[in-house]
């Protein structure tokens, strides 16, 4: 039947590669705490509530001072930058010494990965859940109203004597912003799983030391990629709470105290979410090479390798907190800066 002939054909590629077995593990893991925030928000928060927060009602603007959207666009610019840096790094990892045959497969499943990433973003924030509002709606509503801005949220082009809905000029730069850390994310996930299948195929038959050594090479290169994606979520963080504050230069009073308040906040819930998706990222690949390591323990027992062995007992604790301290801290560095901030501006 054609429904079961496509169906083969685009399981084929993940029954066939591990790496994307892997990565679509990754994929689930980094997936569970946004949409975890995305509930708790859709559950406990009533409309009548956002809409207030949201505060759609605002005076007319009473200020003109465009510095906090001009350090929005430098940090973005920075984001960009780093995140297309992050995601060329880590895709020279991924898809070296690469067959002919896999590298267009996980090509395309990268590009997948980016695409349903970047679909489940725009879904929430076309179905305008209650954080997609607190987070983009209530920005563009004070925004919109400044006479020097407005020509940016136009959202409806004139043709042939009909109006065309589409983006806003401004509403291109948040996507921007977000699609480059999720280029990055997607990238950094095929790439940690191709170290993740290398390792696994040293099996018995190999080496002590080389096992060893793989095992060593495998940790060292997810540490490095898991921390210059925290480096893209750490400058996400700096984008997303500058994005907030956009509309501060053009309120004053208790309007601007008010509005602050809930911007402040809303920036603490993104900082922790983007920590929470680190660690999320880092629990399967770490499970992984803990079977690995007792599976490594378990053959040095019955081989009775004494060399393996006392590497084993050397370095038992390779996959503890201690040993992976940067790495925390790291995976902590997006929900600190927003704490941080958010003290900051008390």
């Amino acid at each position: 039947m054609p429904i079961q002939h496509l169906a083969k054909r685009a399981l084929s590629p993940i029954l066939s590669f591990q790496e994307i077995r892997h990565a679509l593990f990754m994929m689930v893991f980094a997936l569970i705490p946004t949409l975890s925030v995305f509930a708790v928000f859709e559950i406990y928060m009533t409309k009548p509530v956002i809409v207030a927060m949201c505060q759609t009602d605002l005076p007319a603007i009473t200020g003109h001072d465009l510095v906090p959207l001009f350090n929005y666009y430098i940090v973005l610019v920075a984001h960009v930058l780093i995140s297309v840096g992050v995601g060329v790094g880590a895709a020279r990892s991924a898809f070296r010494n690469t067959s002919a045959v896999k590298k267009p497969i996980l090509t395309r499943f990268r590009i997948i990965v980016f695409l349903s990433l970047l679909l489940v973003v725009l879904v929430a924030d076309a179905m305008h859940t209650n954080l997609a509002m607190l987070s983009h709606d209530r920005i563009f509503s004070v925004l919109s109203k400044a006479p020097s801005l407005s020509p940016m949220f136009r959202h409806e082009l004139n043709f042939a004597h009909s109006a065309i809905a589409t983006p806003t000029m401004f509403s291109i730069l948040p996507i921007t912003g977000v699609a480059a850390a999720l280029w990055a994310m997607s990238t950094v996930i095929l790439c940690a799983s191709k170290f993740l299948v290398e390792f696994q195929r040293t099996d018995d038959s190999v080496e002590p030391h080389d096992r060893v050594a793989s095992f060593a090479i495998a940790m060292e290169a997810l540490r490095s990629h898991f921390l210059a994606l925290s480096l893209v979520l750490v400058t996400s963080t700096f984008g997303t709470i500058a994005f907030f504050r956009t509309p501060l230069g053009l309120l004053s009073g208790a309007a601007r105290h008010n509005y602050q308040a809930v911007t402040d906040a809303i920036g603490l819930v993104w900082g922790v979410t983007f920590s929470l998706t680190l660690i999320a990222l880092c629990i399967y690949p770490f499970c992984v090479l803990r079977e690995q390591f007792e599976n490594l323990q378990k053959d040095a027992r019955e081989t009775h390798n004494d060399v393996l062995g006392r590497w084993l007992r050397k370095n038992k604790v390779l996959l503890q907190v201690p040993a992976n301290l940067r790495l925390v801290l790291s995976m902590l560095s997006p929900a600190t800066i927003a704490v941080i901030s958010h003290l900051l501006s008390t």
